[in-house]
């Protein structure tokens, strides 16, 4: 493949997710393979974060955070666009949703190059993007205001009630791409029950970082036993779901520490939901580390808990775990059972009986963990970015000869 593709991130500022570090990868691994592509980018010194590959040309697009991302960027997008596509580019590659409806105003005008987006969030149906309701609420005008402006400032309520309005015009435009990334099974049928068409999206899923480590199931060779979380720290992470899990494990084995890596909204109330149960010390709250620390934290675990309450697209930190042979439990919704399959245990989202009866027997079975952890490596196969990328740059090859 000798065509030159723009990656379009919207990303504003320095966050850094799963989406980003995904992008980033992608970049890298189109350099490794001799394709010459263009970044567009919203991050603060994107040189160093996206690297110097001599054939990646990076633009420092101009942040856009005002309320309402998809609408308020669609015109400049569109425009964009327009520019590239006099300049030899062959296809364009929308990296995070937020730019979709500006591309897919692009195709709508009159636009001849090829477009693809990976779907890796839920704003292309949902104004908030994490589809937290998970199909039970119709999502009426006033639901999508409910929603927006939930705890917000009076701002963004001003805001919010134009944006709510308008936001099927926007999930219109997205729908007009020529192909669709989705990073998950689950992802795909999500969009697929809110109107995209199945058979213009291809899954294929994110990138792993690292490569299989062995996995002794009595190391770390100290007590206690280490149950580990990986992530931010909100509602929708179903934190206090493990909280209260672990609660109900000490009573039954005491010989056991929970370390809960990352920050967010919802540590106070984490950290006051274990004053006065004699636990205190039995729970590690590290706040945010880097990269480098968050590997240590998983060595020295013995099972990792992703404990989601809503559809999570993917789930990287699984990646992570399953990197050092970790054993994961994982709540049933979204993709993080369709990520660790048989490396992994799955419990009913927001049960913390269940969790906890999980996590007694992982403490009570060592064999249990090495099985499940001897799968680990199998599982990693499936998102190594030799494979992932093939199978990205076949999708390109197959958008751009139409046949998809």
């Amino acid at each position: 493949m000798k065509e030159t593709i723009a990656i379009i991130t919207s990303s504003p500022g320095n966050t850094v997710g799963g989406g980003e570090i995904s992008a980033r990868l992608l970049s890298k691994w189109l350099s490794i393979k001799g394709l010459k592509h263009i970044v567009f980018t919203c991050e603060k010194d994107c040189e160093s974060r996206w690297g110097n590959e001599s054939n990646v040309i990076k633009y420092r697009l101009k942040q856009y955070q005002q309320y309402g991302q998809p609408i308020t960027i669609a015109g400049l997008i569109a425009c964009k666009l327009f520019m590239l596509g006099k300049k030899g580019i062959n296809i364009f590659h929308i990296y995070n949703v937020g730019p979709l409806a500006g591309a897919g105003l692009y195709k709508l005008i009159g636009g001849r190059n090829k477009v693809i987006a990976t779907l890796n969030n839920y704003l292309g149906i949902c104004p908030v993007a994490t589809y937290s309701c998970n199909g039970n609420i119709k999502c009426s005008w006033m639901a999508r205001y409910r929603c927006l402006t939930s705890k917000k400032p009076m701002l963004y309520k001003l805001l919010g009630l134009p944006y709510s309005i308008a936001f099927p015009v926007a999930v219109k435009l997205m729908k007009h791409l020529d192909g669709y990334i989705a990073i998950s099974e689950a992802v795909k049928k999500i969009y697929v029950d809110h109107g995209y068409k199945s058979d213009r999206i291809r899954v294929i899923p994110n990138f792993t970082e690292h490569h299989f480590q062995s996995f002794n199931p009595n190391d770390p060779p100290e007590t206690p036993f280490n149950v580990l979380y990986v992530g931010q720290l909100a509602d929708n992470k179903g934190v206090q779901i493990l909280l209260k899990a672990f609660i109900k494990m000490v009573q039954q084995r005491p010989d056991v520490k929970l370390t809960i890596v990352g920050d967010g909204p919802l540590r106070p109330v984490l950290e006051n939901l274990i004053l006065g149960t004699g636990i205190e010390k039995k729970v590690v709250f590290t706040g945010r580390v880097s990269h480098s620390q968050v590997m240590d934290f998983y060595r020295e675990a013995h099972v990792f808990v992703h404990p989601g309450l809503w559809h999570e697209p993917f789930g990287r930190t699984l990646l992570e775990a399953m990197s050092v042979g970790l054993p994961c439990v994982v709540s049933d919704v979204g993709a993080p059972p369709e990520i660790v399959g048989n490396a992994g245990l799955v419990f009913p989202a927001g049960d913390e009986n269940a969790l906890a009866d999980l996590l007694i027997r992982l403490y009570d079975n060592p064999e249990l963990r090495l099985k499940l952890s001897s799968n680990c490596g199998a599982r990693l196969k499936n998102y190594d970015p030799e494979k992932v990328i093939n199978q990205i740059i076949k999708f390109y090859e197959d958008v751009l000869n139409e046949r998809i």
